[in-house]
């Protein structure tokens, strides 16, 4: 199987509905109407899916008077895991690839900043650095003992032992106290390159993990509201966004847990619901402060004020209220 293809199929199955959909494929041939009554989805979101798992050659359609049945593909269902992921990957390409991240785990191993803080005892690994200091020279021209002194002692302190394996490995030439670049180093790989590189890239790195820190979901009261009817649903959460994300999945896989919403849900469309945010709640510093009492005490008000119950709306009415 080409690398290409297993991306496909894997990439196809990575979405819970597509699951649902081959699993009952897997039962029966089935049209789209078919699968779209069965699940509680659009016609137009069956065919979606339908299409992904079509490209990666997981069903096949066959035409049948009207409808088009689709149709499990055996013979990649008869495939093992093992199979699926032995992909074939040219031989040239996947020993670029695993050299490039040898040599990237090596300079992240032994450079911070630009500079080699420890030389590697590993031969190897010793040329991958030695790679790096020469790229700071210009082959053609000619350096006094002085410059080269110069040159290594910006990457590493002990500049002399740099200078010597230089010599030894070839990279360099020695003749009356002068020094010559043997190989050619393309002078945009420079090490001045990688260390701006190199920082740019933990700047990032520090930047983003920071960002994520101090952010953080907003927390509160949301109400999803029928336009049809004007029935309410009245919930919290720590997390607003993701509140909204999972309810309105599961209504449209026809698997929330509320069964009222989800009837209405089915019978009057997606399009006649709306999600609304009634209070945003901030956290506080205080030590003794718990978000899930801050939120019932909140959602407890809404519920009063709302009485979304009954014909009113979707929840179950407290006790106490």
């Amino acid at each position: 199987m080409t690398l290409q293809k297993s991306i496909d199929i894997l990439k196809a199955l990575a979405d819970e509905s597509r699951l649902v959909i081959l699993n009952s494929l897997m039962e029966k041939p089935q049209y789209v109407e078919e699968l779209s009554k069965r699940f509680n989805l659009a016609a137009s979101t069956v065919s979606f899916h339908l299409k992904k798992l079509k490209k990666a050659g997981l069903i096949f359609p066959e035409k049948q008077q009207y409808y088009v049945i689709f149709h499990i593909n055996r013979e990649i269902f008869d495939q093992s895991v093992k199979q699926l992921v032995s992909v074939e990957i040219p031989a040239s390409q996947a020993q670029e690839e695993r050299i490039d991240q040898y040599k990237q785990k090596v300079l992240n191993t032994f450079f911070e900043n630009g500079r080699l803080f420890k030389l590697p005892a590993q031969h190897k690994k010793r040329i991958i650095v030695l790679d790096i200091i020469a790229r700071s020279f210009e082959r053609g021209r000619v350096y006094p003992e002085s410059e080269v002194n110069e040159l290594i002692s910006v990457i590493y302190g002990d500049y002399c032992t740099i200078r010597r394996l230089m010599v030894d490995e070839g990279y360099m030439t020695r003749e009356n106290g002068e020094y010559r670049l043997i190989r050619e180093y393309p002078k945009s790989e420079t090490l001045y390159l990688y260390k701006t590189e190199h920082k740019k890239t933990m700047d990032k790195r520090k930047e983003l993990i920071n960002a994520y820190k101090q952010s953080t979901p907003p927390m509160g009261i949301i109400q999803i509201k029928n336009k049809e009817n004007g029935k309410i649903f009245i919930c919290s959460s720590v997390n607003i966004p993701g509140i909204i994300n999972r309810y309105r999945f599961q209504l449209k896989l026809g698997s929330h847990k509320n069964r009222d919403l989800q009837n209405d849900w089915n019978e009057y469309g997606e399009d006649s619901f709306e999600f609304e945010t009634l209070e945003a709640i901030e956290p506080k510093a205080d030590p003794g402060w718990k978000a899930v009492d801050e939120l019932s005490k909140h959602k407890e008000f809404w519920l009063e004020q709302l009485q979304p119950f009954g014909d009113r709306g979707y929840n179950s009415k407290p006790f106490n209220l």
